[in-house]
């Protein structure tokens, strides 16, 4: 099934349809990335599963990579509810969007997953593989949730969704087109 073009509605789902579709995804990253299509698709984008719909998600998971996600946000008071807005997604959602997560079920959405993400993935996977090369046989290299953000500020995709931070009032702001 590739993932980049089919409609899914309400079908359970067991085996994730991943990007690139070489790939293989660890559990914490399909289950951020069920999570994030279904913030996504809260404000009926096209591609529900984004980059921002991705960061969104690991601000309310709870696996030790959105835990040093959401440390790192904190600490370098970036306003959370920025990135909301600029996904036109209301917090108040969320618990129902995890609700629907755990179904293993996904939204409508052709393609499920946008531009930015796909780029951000094809990344992610040579970075996995660029690491399982330097590992011992036996290392697995399943694509994680680490190496999405390992991945994000390298790529030309990244910029469209760069937040500063602003010191004095903790906003940020997009620099550029978001998506």
């Amino acid at each position: 099934m590739d993932a980049s073009s089919t409609s899914i509605e309400g079908t359970v789902t067991p085996i994730f349809p991943v990007f690139p579709a070489s790939s293989a995804y660890d559990s914490e990253l399909e289950a951020i990335c069920r999570l994030a299509a279904w913030i996504g698709a809260a404000p009926k984008r096209n591609a529900p599963l984004s980059f921002t719909a991705v960061l969104i998600a690991l601000l309310v998971s709870n696996d030790p990579v959105s835990k040093w996600f959401q440390h790192y946000v904190n600490i370098s008071k970036i306003n959370r509810h920025a990135l909301f807005d600029e996904r036109r997604v209301s917090e108040s959602l969320i618990p129902a969007a995890i609700e629907r997560a755990q179904t293993r079920t996904l939204p409508a959405g052709s393609p499920l997953f946008s531009q930015s993400m796909r780029n951000i993935l094809t990344a992610a996977a040579a970075i996995a593989a660029a690491v399982a090369n330097n590992s011992p046989p036996s290392s697995q290299s399943a694509l994680g949730v680490r190496h999405v953000l390992a991945a994000s500020p390298t790529r030309s995709a990244f910029p469209r969704i760069t937040y500063h931070s602003s010191e004095s009032t903790g906003s940020i702001s997009p620099t550029g087109r978001g998506n």
